[in-house]
């Protein structure tokens, strides 16, 4: 879809000395325009996707669409941000694989972390509200995994970080390519947290 009279999206970020993310500002103003009716004449395709992926840049309205319309496709959602991420909080039961970080995580239950053996108390709030997969990014600290059978954290790997832009969407990439594969879970967990490293160790 192009548009004529709107400008593409544009993000600018600031990193500290550590090369991670100090402030950023965004103009997505465009998404906006991926509307309902653009999307109705894919339904067919829609529907016979293996997978979704989507986020909450979108518009409630179009989320709302996706979600009510497709959740017998696996949805895979990036939460984006602990603002944008509570648009997604009426949809948590269509949800088949989330992937927030901490803070979002904390924002969307209404819990907060004291310690990481709170972890599953964390992930078992979402599975109760219906999500099937959860893929915790803790940074650092490496990605909780859980679903309604079993929790595994997975440290990361050693990285010099040059830039920490675009690490998560490295990480869901490698979860929808896992999944794409038919990999086993545990596989595909290492894989997406070394898509992350190369992500922060290149410009």
């Amino acid at each position: 879809l192009q548009l004529e009279n709107a400008a593409t999206s544009t993000y600018l970020s600031i990193l500290d000395g550590n090369n991670d993310l100090q402030v950023a500002i965004s103009d997505m103003k465009i998404i906006e325009q991926l509307t309902v009716e653009h999307l109705k004449p894919h339904q067919l395709l829609l529907e016979n996707a293996k997978l979704i992926v989507l986020d909450a840049n979108l518009s409630e309205a179009t989320l709302n669409y996706l979600l009510h319309n497709f959740c017998n496709t696996p949805l895979f959602v990036d939460t984006v941000s602990s603002t944008k991420a509570l648009k997604i909080k009426p949809y948590l039961d269509k949800i088949h694989t989330l992937k927030p970080n901490l803070g979002e995580a904390e924002q969307l239950s209404g819990i907060t972390l004291n310690d990481q053996k709170d972890l599953p108390t964390l992930a078992n709030w979402f599975h109760e509200e219906g999500v099937q997969r959860i893929f915790l990014s803790l940074g650092a600290e490496g990605v909780f995994y859980s679903d309604r059978t079993e929790q595994v954290l997975l440290s990361v790997m050693d990285t010099t970080i040059v830039n920490a832009n675009g690490a998560g969407d490295a990480l869901l990439a490698g979860l929808v390519h896992g999944y794409m594969q038919d990999w086993s879970i545990h596989y595909t967990q290492r894989f997406a947290i070394a898509a992350a490293a190369v992500a922060l160790s290149d410009l």
